[in-house]
């Protein structure tokens, strides 16, 4: 079914239940996404709070963002589908839950713009916002081998400017970020130096190893309706209705204090959170602001498609040098565009400004040598067995100033890699 399709069938049935007498839901603020769905109903108490009449809803097709579009053409078109919902012209805030955004990032962009742009086309003041994840408990499902820690937010987050890059450029719109991460990693160091009352381990900010507890969803929750409405939480009471089952959730004055400061800090102090304090105001200026937060960031979306022995400019003008390299896509086992590489394979680059941090990504099984400057750093290799394949690695503090060269070799008898990144240093 064809867009045009969609939007006719939706308009035929709206006037069908108009002339029926029926009222059809439509709401001010939209949420779609997997089980990790932004808890509209926390908003809407929230918004009850601060004076602000708000209508929320959320889509009652879950999963991930690509599932969830094939998905909807099949079910009625009522409040609980999107095709529906975002064709009303009612819904100024649309919420997202991206799934991985670290690794399934063109197929979940492509999807969040498709939702996205039905909504523009009827709506095209309305405000777009995916959410980033949040760091996890057990080994198999951390991404840096350290768990939590300010190494997976980085690397989650970077997933997330990926897609709001990807989604910015196919809509001419700005799009912004929910920083979950940001916030829970706060949240974990707070409650760790017994800052809160309510609350004595980190982990209860989760359900279980890899979803957000009720504290966890109403920061979640209140770092969306900061953002999206530009609205001051330090206001808000900490006593609100939601969550599941419509429970009431009550936080004593100090933690929530703590917790309200927290999300208004993250959100004017975090890029792209929808009231970032250096935000631009033009669409234009926004999209330099964007493509400025992949600095530092090789993807090798630019290299495929290639195979043998070559050069590619990369994401930041850096030339890269690959001997017997192959580049892969196929949407399940990294970050879009990958590289395959074979016993000897190599790839270089000089970066330029130097590297005080490296990270890299690879594919179980796989051994890689890297060099920097001409000077082995070690041989790394993937330890754990289970969980996600994608591990990420972090050759940390060498603060090389200068143009500083990396080289890549495979000592297996094949490694897949991707997303280089680099801090600069200090």
């Amino acid at each position: 079914m064809t867009n045009t399709d969609t939007y006719n069938k939706v308009t035929a049935i709206t006037v069908l239940l108009l002339i029926a007498g029926v009222c059809l839901a439509e709401y001010d603020l939209y949420c779609i996404g997997s089980s990790y769905i932004i808890d509209h109903e926390y908003i809407k108490s929230m918004a009850d709070s601060a004076g602000i009449g708000l209508k929320a809803g959320r889509s009652e097709i879950f999963g991930n963002m690509r599932s969830i579009q094939e998905r909807c053409h099949a079910k009625p078109l009522s409040s609980g589908n999107p095709l529906h919902e975002l064709s009303t012209g009612t819904v100024d805030v649309l919420a997202m839950t991206a799934t991985r955004p670290w690794r399934y990032t063109e197929s979940e962009a492509g999807a969040c713009a498709y939702f996205s742009k039905l909504l523009l086309q009827h709506n095209p003041d309305a405000r777009i916002f995916i959410h980033d994840y949040w760091t996890v408990s057990p080994p198999d499902r951390s991404l840096y081998p350290e768990l939590h820690g300010w190494d997976n937010v980085r690397g989650m987050h970077l997933g997330a400017i990926k897609i709001i890059n990807l989604m910015a450029k196919k809509l001419n719109h700005k799009v912004y970020i929910v920083p979950v991460s940001v916030a829970v990693q706060v949240m974990r160091e707070k409650i760790t130096a017994g800052e809160l009352e309510g609350y004595k381990h980190p982990d209860d900010l989760m359900s279980d190893s890899i979803h957000l507890s009720e504290m966890g969803r109403y920061i979640q929750a209140c770092l969306t309706f900061c953002g999206a409405y530009r609205y001051d939480v330090r206001q808000l009471p900490g006593d609100v209705i939601g969550g599941r089952n419509q429970r009431r959730l009550k936080f004593s004055p100090n933690d929530a204090a703590i917790i309200h400061q927290v999300v208004y800090e993250t959100v004017r102090n975090t890029l792209y959170s929808g009231w970032y304090k250096n935000e631009p105001d033009s669409l234009d200026a926004y999209m330099l602001h964007l493509q400025k937060g992949l600095k530092n960031w090789e993807s090798f979306d630019k290299m495929y498609p290639a195979s043998g022995s070559g050069t590619f400019t990369g994401d930041n003008g850096i030339q890269w040098n690959y001997t017997n390299v192959s580049s892969g896509k196929d949407g399940e086992t990294l970050t879009d565009v990958f590289i395959i590489m074979r016993r000897g394979s190599s790839l270089s680059a000089t970066i330029p400004g130097g590297i005080r941090d490296l990270h890299f990504a690879m594919y179980q099984n796989a051994e890689i040598e890297v060099k920097v400057d001409g000077k082995s750093m070690g041989t790394f290799k993937p330890v754990r067995e289970g969980g996600w394949n994608n591990h990420y690695f972090k050759i940390k503090d060498m603060n090389k100033t200068g143009d500083a060269t990396v080289e890549f070799t495979c000592r297996s008898l094949e490694a897949i890699m991707d997303n280089i990144s680099w801090t600069a240093p200090k």
